[in-house]
């Protein structure tokens, strides 16, 4: 029944699973862009689910020439209190306070919750890719038709970088997840 959209039962209206996670307060999202991009040039996002939370999380990237985004499981970044800039998660519903349970060790040595994630991530290596897109003309993008095509449900207490490379001069690109979160 969670999947039926705009079915009515009675005078109640049945949503999705992802729709009633945005009235809930546990759906979140984030976004990195870079306007001046070289061929060859990264932006990318990490951080650290927990142990004990359920993550479901769909990536998308767009881009203003050819481009491709790699989804990696397990890899590492520079420093010990984290590299690059903070970027807040924004909670979908703006009429609760929740925050997200994603880990970033932007602000400490160790992981800890602290309402935001890394970009611009310095010495990203290893880890396994576990999905990559690509996008082959200008001005274009990859939406997601499905979600359940493209959701991933991550591993707790596992990093993960998302990156998108530009394969042209002259580019913009952008990141843009969407999650929810069950304990």
């Amino acid at each position: 029944m969670s999947r039926v959209m705009g079915a009515h039962l009675g005078n109640k209206l049945l949503h999705d699973k992802e729709h009633w996670e945005i009235h809930e307060g546990d759906s979140y999202t984030v976004e990195t862009v870079d306007e001046d991009m070289g061929d060859g040039d990264i932006i990318n996002i990490g951080f650290k689910t927990p142990a004990a939370v359920s993550i479901h999380m769909v990536a998308n990237f767009t881009s203003k020439t050819a481009a491709h985004m790699t989804i990696y499981e397990g890899p590492t970044w520079s420093g010990t209190q984290g590299s690059g800039v903070a970027i807040p998660i924004v909670n979908r519903n703006r009429k609760v306070t929740n925050e997200s349970t994603l880990l970033t060790n932007i602000y400490d040595a160790g992981f800890v919750a602290s309402g935001s994630v890394n970009s611009d991530l310095t010495g990203l290596g290893g880890g396994t890719v576990i999905k990559q897109r690509w996008a082959y003309a200008a001005n274009i993008g990859t939406p997601s038709p499905s979600r359940g095509q493209h959701e991933w449900l991550l591993s707790g207490g596992t990093q993960y970088a998302i990156q998108v490379e530009t394969d042209a001069a002259t580019s913009a690109a952008e990141i843009e997840l969407n999650w929810y979160e069950e304990s």
